[in-house]
Order: structure tokens, then sequence, then C-alpha cells
């Protein structure tokens, strides 16, 4: 009896680690997408840019494989509620994340200064 416990628990484990590995991987492409966008000029922008879709894939990709894993959870009555909670909350999580990376990586609060132009002579704001 035992052993069907330990095994239940790996499965129960597995099953966990199936449904987090998306969310957890369109968080990390997110993050590490972000200063690359921000910061970065020519291919280490592409390369940024290449993360936010490669994010947005797995966010996606997460999306449909969890919810797959919990409705087959659901129909063989081994749905876990601890795995139902970390899952959504991990798919959320990432979620948020990536708009705000992806907030993060077009806002521009300096764009009417004048020192971030090259021609500062030639500035001029529009007060209409």
């Amino acid at each position: 009896m035992q052993l069907n416990i330990v095994t239940a628990d790996k499965q129960a484990i597995g099953r966990l680690a199936v449904l987090l590995a998306l969310p957890i991987a369109s968080m990390f492409f997110s993050l590490m997408a972000w200063p690359m966008v921000k910061y970065g000029s020519g291919p280490i922008e592409i390369a940024g840019a290449i993360l936010f879709v490669a994010a947005g894939f797995a966010g996606g990709a997460g999306f449909l494989t969890g919810g797959a894993v919990l409705v087959a959870q659901l129909i063989r009555n081994r749905l876990h509620m601890k795995n139902t909670v970390a899952f959504i909350t991990a798919w959320v999580l990432s979620v948020l994340i990536f708009v705000a990376a992806v907030t993060a990586s077009t806002w521009d609060t300096d764009e009417r200064d004048p020192e971030n132009f090259v021609d500062k002579d030639r500035y001029e704001f529009n007060t209409r």
C-alpha cells in the first residue's frame, strides 16, 4: 500500500512539473527580453524581440497544455487542488510579467527631453 502512495505522489509532482514548465519559461523569456529590447541595439534588440515572441508562445502553449492536463485530471477524478492553484497562479503571473516587460521595454519617459536628440538647436516642442 505504501508503494502506491509514493507512486501517486510522484505522478502528482510530475503533473505539477508539466503544468508549471511553460509558464515559468514564459516568465524567464520575458525577463530576459526586456533589457535586450530596452537598452540593446541592432542584433541584440532583434534577439530580445525574438525572446518576446518565444515568451508569448510559451505562455499560450502553457495555457493549452495546462488546460488539457487539468481536464484529463478532472475526467480521471485525480484533480489535485494544489496543482490547480499552482498552475493558475503561475499562468496569471506569467501573463502579468509578460505585459509588464513589453510595456516597460517600449516605455520612453524622456521622449520630449531635448537632451535625447542629436540636433538640439532644431528641436521644437509641439505646443498645439
